[in-house]
């Protein structure tokens, strides 16, 4: 049996917690705004200050940077679809709600579907289809709620970071990037974020420094939780779950941000939205069943 057949529930369990704080971050970082916060300078800081707690745990697990020499031109390759996806997703929380961001970002299963199945012929399961179906009617469903929201600019930036992270996703699991250390694999992504963020804050003008001591406390805590929590354990899942499966299991992220921008944001959900994350979450629960049966369990 290949390892990725079937789903270990301990990496299932890792790339549900990853993808739960992926979506609280967002919806943390908006507490910024108010002292000339935006996601775009969130992404710099929280890049920036994260570099010294993954910097930690590679002393701390006795790892080498000099180690990734080998394999810097497929980080080199990473780091773009890393970079693409938070720079585009996190600009677009400055023109829509974070929840429905999350959501349209949620193009990448049905991405990862249509990629592996035409470039790398792997089997496309009935079960899996409607897995897939059922996340992608509950996006569908959730991306069309609030229609006084739907600014164009925002939409297609969230849709354009889908697409980075599915090669993300693919990328790390046929390069074989996941089996490496994650401290260093998650240093070299968020280190490449650090002067692109950079670039495009002061290119567009959000390069501000916060009015508050409470901001800066707030992107240490995304910095904590995002790039280093978050990330550490979306790469230890993606070890032993297929990029199909992972892509249907990280529709969590959408439902953590809806839920946590309810609660923290006051951010209004319809009975649509609630409609959206029934078959989100009735879809990861058929993917998790089927890959139990896979593996026997």
């Amino acid at each position: 049996m290949s390892k990725k057949d079937g789903h270990s529930s301990l990496y299932v369990l890792s790339l549900t917690m990853g993808n739960i704080l992926f979506g609280f971050g967002p919806v943390l970082q908006k507490f910024t705004f108010p002292y000339g916060g935006s996601g775009l300078l969130t992404a710099f800081y929280s890049s920036a200050f994260g570099l010294i707690p993954l910097f930690i745990l590679i002393k701390y697990n006795h790892l080498s940077l000099k180690s990734v020499r080998p394999i810097a031109g497929k980080l080199a390759v990473l780091c773009i679809g890393s970079s693409g996806a938070l720079l585009f997703l996190w600009s677009s929380y400055n023109y829509i709600p974070t929840g429905l961001a999350t959501t349209l970002h949620y193009i990448y299963p049905m991405a990862i579907a249509v990629a592996m199945t035409v470039f790398y012929h792997e089997p496309f399961t009935g079960k899996k289809a409607v897995a897939l179906l059922l996340v992608l009617c509950g996006i569908a469903r959730i991306g069309a709620s609030g229609g006084a929201t739907l600014n164009p600019t925002g939409m297609v930036l969230a849709l354009v970071s889908g697409f980075f992270w599915a090669f993300y996703i693919i990328y790390m699991e046929k390069s074989g990037l996941c089996e490496q250390p994650s401290p260093l694999i998650s240093f070299c992504t968020t280190f490449a974020n650090v002067p692109l963020a950079l670039l495009v804050c002061a290119v567009t003008g959000k390069l501000v420094l916060y009015s508050a001591p409470c901001a800066w406390g707030i992107v240490v805590a995304v910095a904590l939780l995002h790039r280093t929590v978050a990330c550490s354990l979306f790469q230890i899942g993606l070890r032993r779950v297929e990029p199909v499966s992972a892509g249907i299991l990280c529709t969590f992220e959408p439902v953590s941000a809806l839920v946590f921008g309810y609660f923290l944001l006051g951010e209004a959900v319809s009975a649509r939205q609630l409609s959206g994350l029934i078959f989100i979450l009735s879809g990861i629960i058929v993917n998790v069943l089927a890959g139990k049966k896979r593996s026997g369990s």
